[in-house]
């Protein structure tokens, strides 16, 4: 742990497991390009097409980044004043495989931005693949966000170095930009990184290809939901008519989350009633959170060349057997 010019303290796993306890939180992880494959239907995008399995939620445990911060760097009282008379912006995550990513002091310092130097998943040490011995949890953030593989973590009053943080990978980018000629020219670097997502909600059942009997009235319709920056869900909708009408999701794990701090998703599930006539059924959801946080009807609405935030009503078949 450092800034720049100074060295700060050096700390292992062990150490900081001894030196500042357990601290846990559960969060879901998402990468912002999920859901990228729905966009490819408007438009192609760059990157994996992904459908809706780019996420997923964990129990974390480690000790907050706040605390070891502030001890290893000296800084006393207030944290985000004594980070800034430093003339700190960004903290900076460095892996050992020399990826590097930032999040803004704002985020990084703050007691309810729960974020954390983790080294236990659901109870176990993290596994390799999964960024152990010891990655980055920001909960609320894109996924590159939480860095794995952690060896450094510095205090900078500039974002991160290299491609993830500056340049095209996990930038907002306007809807016009539709081809490589469209980028020509382009400094990346002054473009927003992407840090929160916004307001996210799928189906995990039915899944495509699933079908039920002609003569079925309703289908029992699962799924999951997230609000954006910590904000809990507080109503998801379906509809078997292409969004004519809706009813009401129950929520179920997940929807008793701390004010301002729910950071992994809530489930749901709905019997939804069947329309009599023929034929495969679409299938619509959508999700609202407690900042007013909805989602856009279609993918074309929020399409970018990168295929990232797309938090579009999610759309699924439902196949109809004949008798």
């Amino acid at each position: 742990v450092a800034t720049p010019d100074a060295a700060g303290a050096t700390l292992s796993v062990a150490a900081l497991r001894e030196k500042y306890g357990e601290t846990h939180v559960t969060a879901t992880m998402q990468c912002s390009g999920n859901r990228r494959g729905h966009m490819n239907e408007h438009g192609k995008t760059s990157g994996t097409a992904w459908g809706c399995g780019a996420a997923s939620t964990a129990k974390w445990t480690g000790v907050p980044l706040r605390t070891v911060v502030a001890d290893a760097l000296g800084l006393e009282g207030d944290l985000l004043a004594a980070a800034r008379a430093r003339g700190a912006a960004h903290v900076i995550f460095e892996a050992v495989d020399d990826m590097q990513a930032s999040i803004p002091i704002e985020k990084a310092l703050s007691e309810l931005g729960d974020c954390l130097l983790a080294y236990e998943m659901n109870g176990e040490p993290i596994p390799r693949d999964h960024g152990g011995p010891l990655r980055a949890v920001v909960p609320g953030y894109a996924g590159v966000r939480n860095v794995k593989w952690v060896k450094r973590v510095v205090l900078s009053q500039d974002e991160a170095e290299g491609a993830w943080q500056r340049g095209m990978n996990y930038k907002a980018m306007p809807s016009h930009w539709r081809t490589k000629d469209d980028l020509k020219g382009v400094d990346f670097s002054k473009l927003p990184s992407i840090h929160e997502l916004p307001t996210q909600c799928a189906f995990s059942a039915p899944a495509p290809g699933d079908a039920v009997a002609a003569d079925e009235e309703s289908f029992e319709a699962r799924g999951w939901a997230l609000g954006s920056a910590g904000r809990a869900i507080h109503r998801v909708e379906v509809s078997a008519d292409g969004g004519a009408t809706w009813i009401q999701a129950d929520l179920d794990e997940g929807a008793d989350q701390p004010y301002g701090r729910a950071w992994a998703w809530t489930t749901w599930s709905a019997d939804v009633p069947l329309p009599a006539t023929p034929g495969p059924v679409k299938l619509l959801a959508r999700a609202h959170d407690l900042g007013g946080g909805a989602q856009p009807r279609t993918p074309a609405d929020v399409w970018n060349i990168r295929g990232l935030n797309n938090n579009s009503w999610h759309s699924v078949t439902l196949g109809r057997l004949s008798n």
